[in-house]
């Protein structure tokens, strides 16, 4: 448990092509045609594949009212953010949408939608995910940052958006006949469960970095150092 943080971070994930965001090769059915995602969309496209000006806009719209994008657009901001050199903001972003996906998993019905964690996690670039480590302490700070910032800011958007990771959808778009039941627990628990996804991501972050050891943390640096001057020497290009 200690090095799971490192490993995920050190690990290149390879994209799932169910990633919320990405082109999808199935058209769910029922219910699952029914979760409204339209303006996260909208922001993922335009955070991607935007112009400047487009990406600005997107991502300036994101900051002012970020209670109305599923936490997946999050991911594609601190990328955004990251590629236009605000490293601190990549990395709040980050977390932020890493807490709300964990929360929203929890109170979907279908537990196959736990691998979109991993997917959007892996959607950004892996120097993104390393760089935490040059400031163990500062990252720290950026995540009780992201959890007070969660406790603090509604959740004005679909929560259903996970649910198009898991089975349930790739089955919906099948011909055989679904049962059709909630995609989320009763909403009279969701308060207390956002309290426990808070103090539980907490504690895992709290006990992965203690877990770290000066060496792993020497190598990973190391990697750090070699991924941006790698970096650097491709944009000179």
């Amino acid at each position: 448990m200690h090095n799971r943080l490192i490993m995920l971070v050190i690990a290149v994930a390879a994209l799932c092509p169910r990633v919320f965001g990405e082109t999808e090769t199935i058209q769910p059915q029922g219910v699952y045609a029914t979760i409204d995602t339209a303006s996260s969309m909208q922001a993922i496209d335009a955070l991607r594949d935007g112009t400047a000006e487009q990406r600005a806009n997107a991502a300036s719209d994101v900051i002012a009212h970020p209670d109305r994008y599923c936490p997946a657009v999050f991911f594609s901001l601190a990328a955004a953010l990251f590629d236009d050199g605000k490293t601190g903001d990549a990395i709040f972003w980050l977390y932020a949408g890493r807490i709300r996906t964990q929360f929203d998993i929890r109170r979907c019905t279908d537990e196959t939608v736990a691998g979109g964690y991993d997917d959007l996690n892996g959607s950004v670039p892996d120097l993104l995910r390393l760089i935490q480590f040059e400031d163990p302490e500062g990252t720290a700070k950026i995540v009780e940052k992201a959890l007070e910032w969660d406790r603090r800011t509604p959740y004005n958007y679909d929560p259903r958006w996970i649910a198009l990771h898991g089975m349930g959808a790739v089955m919906s778009a099948t011909a055989q006949q679904q049962k059709e039941a909630p995609l989320t627990v009763p909403e009279k628990g969701w308060p207390a469960l956002a309290e426990k996804n808070r103090r539980e991501y907490r504690d895992a972050f709290r006990e992965d970095m203690a877990g770290i050891t000066p060496e792993q943390l020497r190598q990973v640096r190391e990697q750090i150092q070699a991924m941006k001057k790698g970096s650097a020497a491709a944009k000179k290009q």
